[in-house]
């Protein structure tokens, strides 16, 4: 399984556009007066227009694995990234991983991670052609049970690692859905898990075209 778009909202597409294609330099994939998508690797990460709420989200960003240093330096030129116990760098040892995070322009929680489980090593010089697709999106919820039995019946997920009743992560290193419930703290903020809506197209087997609230599932 692997994250064709995410499509989040936001209440102000001059402030993301600015963000993710000047700052970041991502391309502009497609562009109206309700929606900007910019292209991640092999995902597209679509924004909607919504002026009734102010939304904020978590995504992770795969890089390649050996490329963590580079990936931090190149960052850090750009964006102020976010600081947890003294540093910018985050070990996650049980996931054999190594994390860095930032908020873009509209107070969305960004991840950029080298997963070493992965085999995606490369000797090119590391750019934003070097951000490899949106491998996590947060899915807050009032039940976690509930959305990872719906996840596992209708995409076949398990629990990657392990996960429980307030923290469940379901699929593989190229694609999770992070099930948190509501009001979590976003790691490694104190900004609280909001439901807001998320669209995610998928590659997978079979044809998919289900919702929960008001998340949606689809597949190419």
């Amino acid at each position: 399984m692997e994250f064709l778009d995410i499509r989040l909202h936001t209440n102000d597409l001059e402030v993301i556009k600015s963000f993710y294609h000047q700052q970041l330099n991502l391309p502009i994939v497609s562009e109206t007066a309700s929606h900007i998508a910019f292209q991640i690797g092999i995902t597209s990460l679509t924004f909607e227009k919504n002026l009734l709420e102010k939304p904020v989200y978590h995504y992770a960003i795969n890089i390649p694995k050996n490329q963590f240093s580079e990936a931090c330096n190149w960052l850090r030129e750009r964006v102020e990234t976010i600081t947890y116990e003294g540093s910018d760098e985050v070990d996650f040892e049980n996931w054999n991983a190594n994390s860095i995070y930032f908020y873009d322009s509209a107070g969305n929680i960004g991840e950029l991670i080298a997963r070493h489980n992965l085999d995606n090593t490369t000797n090119i010089p590391f750019s934003e052609k070097s951000l490899l697709n949106i491998s996590e999106i947060g899915l807050p919820t009032a039940n976690v049970s509930a959305l990872t039995i719906l996840l596992k019946e209708q995409l076949g997920l398990e629990t990657y690692i392990s996960g429980g009743e307030n923290f469940n992560p379901l699929g593989t290193e190229q694609a999770l859905f992070i099930c948190v419930v509501l009001d979590r703290d976003w790691f490694p903020t104190t900004v609280k898990s909001k439901k807001f809506p998320v669209t995610a197209t998928l590659r997978s087997k079979g044809k998919l075209d289900f919702k929960y609230g008001n998340y949606s599932f689809k597949s190419t």
